[in-house]
C-alpha cells in the first residue's frame, strides 16, 4: 500500500482528500475494506467520505482509494483532528486478526472557505412587449423579472443568498438565491408595475449578512417603459364597420332620394 501525505488543510465546507494506492503482488485475486475512524470527541462538524469503500484487486493490479475529510460550517477554522484510516484484507487467517489490518494517522485541520464574490450576470423579463389586454384596471401590468446570480467562489457549501427588488427605489420583493455546489442559480419574481417608464433594481444581499471581496458588483439596474400597443386586428375590425356603415347609409339615400323623385 502507498500513499502520499498523510497531513493537509481541508477548507470548511470543502474538505481535503487522501488517496491510497493498493497493489496486488500475489498471485491470487485480493479484497480490502476501508473504514474512517474519528475519536467521539473530535467527530463533531467533520464528515468521512470513501471511494470505494471495497476493493477487488486482480494479480498485478492497482486500486486507488480516495479519502476526503470534510469539515461543516460549525468547525473552527485552525481547528483539527487525527482521524484513523483502516485497510482491512478480507482474507485474515482466523487466528491472526491483526495481520491484515492496515491502519494510518491522518492530520487534517480546518481552512476557512472560499471568499464569496456575487453578482448578476443577466436580467430579464416577460412580457417584453405591453398590449392593451395585459393592463388591469388600476393601469398597472405584472412582469415576470428573471436573473442569473453568480458566485465567483467556488464552494460545496449551502449558500441562501437573498436578493432584492425595487422598483423606482421602493423595495417590492424579496427572493432567495440558493446556491448548492455550482456557481450560478437563477431566480425569478413577478412585479406590477406602470404603464410608464420604470426602473427595476436588483440588490444581493441588502443586508450585507454575507462576507465578499467585493460588494460594489451586487445592484444591477434596468429599465422598463411599458408602452401599450394598440391591437392591430381590433382597430381594422373597427374601419371595416365604419366602411360597411358608410356603404349601408349611402344606398339607403339613394333609394330614398327615387322614392322622392316619384
Amino acid at each position: 500500500i502507498s500513499h502520499g501525505a498523510l497531513e493537509a488543510y481541508a477548507p470548511i465546507g470543502e474538505g481535503a482528500t487522501f488517496v491510497f494506492n493498493l497493489n496486488n503482488l500475489g498471485e491470487d485475486t485480493e479484497e480490502y475494506d476501508i473504514y474512517v475512524l474519528f475519536s467521539d470527541a473530535s467527530q463533531s462538524g467533520w464528515s468521512s467520505n470513501i471511494n470505494p469503500v471495497h476493493v477487488n484487486i486482480l494479480p498485478g493490479q492497482t486500486e486507488a482509494v480516495e479519502i476526503t475529510i470534510t469539515p461543516d460550517l460549525s468547525v473552527a477554522p485552525d481547528s483539527f483532528i487525527f482521524p484513523e484510516v483502516e485497510i482491512v484484507w478480507d482474507g485474515i487467517p482466523a487466528g491472526n486478526q491483526e495481520s491484515g489490518v492496515y491502519e494510518y494517522e491522518l492530520r487534517v485541520t480546518a481552512s476557512p472557505p472560499p471568499i464569496s464574490d456575487f453578482s448578476i450576470t443577466e436580467v430579464n423579463w416577460m412580457p417584453t412587449q405591453i398590449n392593451m389586454s395585459d393592463i388591469n384596471m388600476d393601469g398597472f401590468v405584472n412582469v415576470t423579472v428573471s436573473a442569473t446570480i453568480f458566485n465567483n467562489a467556488s464552494t460545496s457549501l449551502r449558500l441562501d443568498v437573498p436578493v432584492a427588488f425595487y422598483v423606482n427605489d421602493a423595495a417590492i420583493a424579496l427572493e432567495t438565491a440558493t446556491f448548492t455546489g455550482g456557481n450560478t442559480t437563477l431566480i425569478s419574481t413577478t412585479l406590477s408595475i406602470a404603464t410608464e417608464f420604470s426602473e427595476i433594481r436588483l440588490s444581493i444581499d441588502p443586508g450585507n449578512a454575507f462576507t465578499e471581496s467585493d460588494k460594489s458588483n451586487n445592484n444591477y439596474t434596468v429599465s422598463i417603459t411599458a408602452t401599450p400597443v394598440p391591437v392591430i386586428e381590433e382597430a381594422g375590425r373597427n374601419w371595416l364597420q365604419l366602411a360597411v356603415a358608410a356603404l349601408f347609409a349611402s344606398v339607403a339615400s339613394m333609394f330614398i332620394l327615387r322614392r322622392l323623385r316619384k
